[in-house]
């Protein structure tokens, strides 16, 4: 989505709350942060490295994933 595809600031608006890193690593938009956690990877950045995030993850012991709050989307 995020290289080729870009999102444009009414869509991140209306489908999103919160800017966010995935894994401590990952720039993401967040929607529905106490829901269902829509997940978007930022604009300019590839969509594998959610691939590439679960990879290491799945290294690591647990079912589940960090996404670290870093704003509120105005």
């Amino acid at each position: 989505m995020a290289i080729f595809k870009h999102l444009t600031k009414d869509e991140i608006k209306r489908d999103y709350d919160h800017y966010g890193l995935f894994m401590g690593l990952i720039p993401v938009y967040v929607g529905d942060v106490h829901g269902e956690c829509r997940l978007a990877v930022r604009n300019w950045l590839p969509d594998w490295l959610f691939d590439v995030a679960d990879f290491i993850c799945s290294l690591c012991p647990g079912d589940y994933y960090v996404i670290k709050l870093t704003g509120i989307i105005k």
